[in-house]
């Protein structure tokens, strides 16, 4: 396709938008949900959700809601993946727009009759086609130069980052009725649709593929085929390891923190809306800016420690503390962390393979932090319910043992691209 034409500039442009502003959806759907079910479910003054069940029940039912999202997500991301390999990029994204399509009207039913069964559902459909990341992020590279491809790959953690920084925000405000009359807790995800229709009908017209479908098969339990694969391997298994530990740190954070706060200062949903949006702009701030600075200062090796460690001890702190305000800063010192020791773990992955297995070792680094994400999700809010800091004190001994691993296990070597770890896959 000839791109030099106006009419072609054009169609590019509007190609790329459509596939960030997908990206960025994928974003928004991780963490829109996160205020409208804190008042919805969490908050001790609102039943309208589930009835008046017990608060130990809400919990464990809200760790459900937002496990299902990351379980789904990794059997979507390979399942998805294998079919847009066989079919096309073009029929991959649009199967993926009308699943976010369909996921999200159920979850505006689901708010309307008060259904949380149809939440569940809409979740786990959203989730299974949140594989619609790693499509668009293939079709970006299919349609950009070489010597853009680092930049575009920024652009594409940009707008997924973004969407998770505003998600919260976006949610609490449209579902705020004291703000405007047409406000509920439908009117979010109705908007995700309109943009979901305009995305799809943008690639309907626009997008062409340029990438050859191959004859490759759709494996149903292809993300299991995945982690056997990096297994055998020892660096990738220390790896997978040490990081899959420290992983489960993060993920308590992420998905237990705002039962905690809702629980222990009675946040609300806005409170919880601050909280991940100071939280996702420490994250960008540091992919963004402060990356550049510490891969000029420090090994791959001290960035991951570093990173990590600052996270772990923002949330530690944001345990200790008994004010929001204190929270809310803290949760910037969080993002820092977390966007440090993602960028500069995922390079350590990417280090060990060659530029043929690029593809499969970040498969396996995604499945490994959407897959743990998931579980702590599903099994936190029951821990929470047997002692309310239970599962931040799972999650820091989880970090402990990670980073005592990623220390005493990871040398130079890993540092230093020897890709003989992989040559018989």
């Amino acid at each position: 396709m000839s791109y030099k034409s106006t009419a072609g500039k054009v169609r590019y442009a509007l190609i790329f938008f459509a596939l960030f502003l997908i990206l960025f959806l994928d974003g928004f759907g991780q963490s829109l949900i996160f205020p409208i079910l804190a008042k919805t479910l969490l908050s001790p003054d609102n039943y309208s959700l589930v009835g008046d069940i017990n608060a130990h029940s809400r919990q464990a039912l809200y760790g459900v809601i937002i496990g299902l999202f990351y379980f789904f997500m990794v059997m979507g991301t390979a399942i998805l993946g294998d079919f847009s390999d066989r079919y096309g990029r073009k029929k991959g994204l649009i199967i993926c727009i009308a699943g976010m399509i369909l996921g999200n009207l159920l979850t505006v039913f689901a708010f309307m009759g008060n259904n949380v069964w149809l939440i569940i559902l809409g979740r786990s459909i959203i989730g299974f086609t949140a594989g619609s990341q790693a499509i668009a992020q293939a079709s970006i590279a299919d349609f950009t130069p070489a010597k853009n491809q680092a930049r575009n790959t920024g652009y594409v953690i940009l707008a997924v980052t973004l969407g998770a920084i505003l998600g919260p925000i976006y949610g609490q405000i449209l579902s705020d009725h004291s703000i405007s009359n047409l406000f509920n807790n439908q009117t979010p995800f109705i908007g995700v649709i309109l943009f979901s229709i305009l995305s799809m009908l943008i690639l309907s017209t626009c997008y062409k593929d340029t990438y050859k479908p191959s004859n490759s098969s759709i494996k149903l339990v292809r993300f299991l085929d995945i982690f056997c694969d990096a297994w055998r391997h020892d660096k990738i298994r220390v790896l997978l390891i040490s990081m899959g530990s420290i992983f489960g740190c993060w993920a308590v954070y992420y998905t237990y923190m705002s039962v905690y706060l809702v629980r222990t200062l009675n946040a609300t949903g806005a409170n919880i809306s601050i909280l991940m949006s100071m939280y996702g702009i420490g994250a960008s701030i540091a992919m963004g800016f402060l990356s550049r600075i510490i891969e000029k200062h420090f090994t791959t090796k001290q960035a991951v420690i570093f990173g990590w460690t600052l996270f772990a001890t923002a949330s530690f702190f944001t345990q200790l503390s008994n004010s929001l305000h204190v929270d809310y800063f803290l949760a910037v010192f969080a993002g820092l962390g977390i966007g440090i020791g993602m960028l500069f773990t995922m390079k350590i992955f990417s280090l060990q393979v060659g530029p043929d297995k690029q593809g499969w070792i970040m498969g396996i680094f995604n499945a490994t932090w959407v897959g743990i994400m998931g579980i702590s999700a599903a099994l936190m809010g029951y821990i929470g319910n047997i002692q309310i800091t239970l599962p931040l004190i799972i999650g820091y001994i989880l970090y402990l043992f990670g980073i005592f691993i990623f220390i005493t296990k990871v040398s130079r070597e890993f540092e230093n691209g020897d890709h003989n770890c992989i040559r018989d896959i």
